[in-house]
């Protein structure tokens, strides 16, 4: 695993909590 690989990596997985966290504030 490369290091450009990992940060991809890192900023889908901060995207997708992003996501998560902006559609259900409630949670």
């Amino acid at each position: 695993m490369t290091l450009t690989h990992l940060f991809k990596a890192q900023a889908i997985f901060a995207w997708i909590w992003a996501v998560m966290f902006w559609l259900a504030p409630e949670m």
